[in-house]
């Protein structure tokens, strides 16, 4: 395949890609240009995804609050890691 190079660059068609790709590293290696498909294997694609169900209504919006009032000894630093524990 040929393709036009524009000030922009050049488009690389999307059906020469899998469909579950969503970002590529792009690099030089040997005077060649490479085109390298990223995985989305980063944990923050699977948040929200096994979502618990509780009682509380405003867990989301009240997260930090309810880690408080469950450890009072706690900071906003040890918080900050989003685990939250119902029991």
């Amino acid at each position: 395949m040929k393709a036009d190079v524009t000030e922009q660059g050049v488009l690389i068609p999307k059906e020469m890609l899998d469909k579950d790709i969503k970002q590529v590293e792009i690099r030089v290696e040997s005077g060649r240009i490479v085109v390298i498909p990223i995985e989305a294997t980063d944990p923050i694609f699977n948040l929200g995804k096994s979502p618990v169900d509780t009682a509380m209504k405003d867990a989301a919006a009240r997260h930090d609050g309810y880690l408080y009032e469950k450890w009072p000894g706690i900071g906003p630093v040890r918080a900050s890691v989003g685990v939250v524990v119902v029991r």
